[in-house]
């Protein structure tokens, strides 16, 4: 059973959580438009107020980097003490921003389906047009390409330089959170993307676009975390839940919360658990080791 290490309250209602696994930093957004920044025991590392709803936010791996966009269309490229590198406004609604593993190059998609891809000084790399819109951004780590989910019905991998799509699939479910399992293979890393789904547990496709196969069905849910050192990760509940899996979906753990998980992240050996709930509760808690 997981054990508490540390919670706390917020004085807001959380609306999404990430963490950089490499610092062991989280990131926090609300819904009166603050960004915080927490270590891994909790305490905070300072904050910065949006002027707008924020609908995405991502940290690098390393901390060093910061980015948000917000429903006015404006896009912050943070430093760690929260000062503004740089800012750039969408010409349509951001959806989702995604920061590489070393912090040199965003992501985004918006609300007209343009991917845009900024260097770490806000110089534009390239833009490109997707058949739909996407809501969730991950980078394959160690390449060059990115997986992509819409709310409904649209999975891709593309290259977000040249915009050639790896492969694409048009499920007819609800998607949910998104997070890319890492594994070596013949000596190469094969990234797999886990989608989580409202209405058919999760989703979960190779590096070549092609099926996963699970040894157990998993609860609907509304968002997915990974590993990095280990194949584990962890599905955020419909309902007030969340359960961990190894490998294909062998179950691992389960946990009863106390309200729905807003978000969830873990740590890189798969050791803790962060979690953000909609009752305003912030947690941290010590997994069992897998069997």
């Amino acid at each position: 059973m997981p054990e508490l290490v540390w919670s706390l309250q917020s004085t807001a209602n959380p609306r999404g959580l990430q963490m950089a696994r490499e610092s062991n930093e989280l990131i926090l957004w609300d819904d009166q438009y603050w960004i915080t920044r927490f270590d891994s025991d909790g305490r905070s590392q300072g904050k910065v107020h949006q002027s707008a709803r924020i609908v995405s936010a991502t940290i690098s791996e390393d901390g060093t980097a910061i980015v948000a966009a917000d429903q006015s269309g404006s896009v912050f490229w943070y430093r760690p003490d929260f000062s503004i590198r740089w800012q750039e406004s969408l010409p349509s609604k951001p959806l989702c921003v995604a920061l590489d593993a070393p912090g040199s190059l965003v992501a985004m998609c918006d609300s007209d389906s343009q991917l845009h891809l900024f260097d770490d000084h806000g110089i534009v790399q390239s833009r490109i047009k997707l058949p739909r819109p996407l809501h969730q951004l991950r980078w394959c780590p160690g390449e060059s390409e990115l997986v992509g989910i819409s709310n409904y019905g649209f999975v891709v991998r593309v290259n977000p330089q040249s915009g050639a799509i790896t492969w694409r699939d048009t499920p007819v479910i609800h998607h949910g959170g998104l997070a890319i399992l890492t594994e070596t293979k013949a000596n190469s890393l094969q990234s797999q993307a886990i989608v989580a789904c409202f209405s058919d547990g999760v989703r979960g496709y190779d590096s070549r676009g092609n099926p996963m196969r699970f040894h157990e069905k998993q609860p609907a849910c509304r968002d997915v975390a990974t590993a990095v050192l280990a194949p584990l990760w962890a599905l955020a509940g419909v309902e007030a839940r969340i359960d961990g899996f190894r490998d294909s979906g062998a179950h691992w753990f389960h946990l009863p919360t106390a309200s729905p998980a807003v978000g969830i992240a873990l740590e890189s050996s798969g050791e803790r658990l962060y979690a953000a709930l909609q009752d305003s509760t912030i947690c941290c808690l010590k997994l069992p080791r897998p069997k």
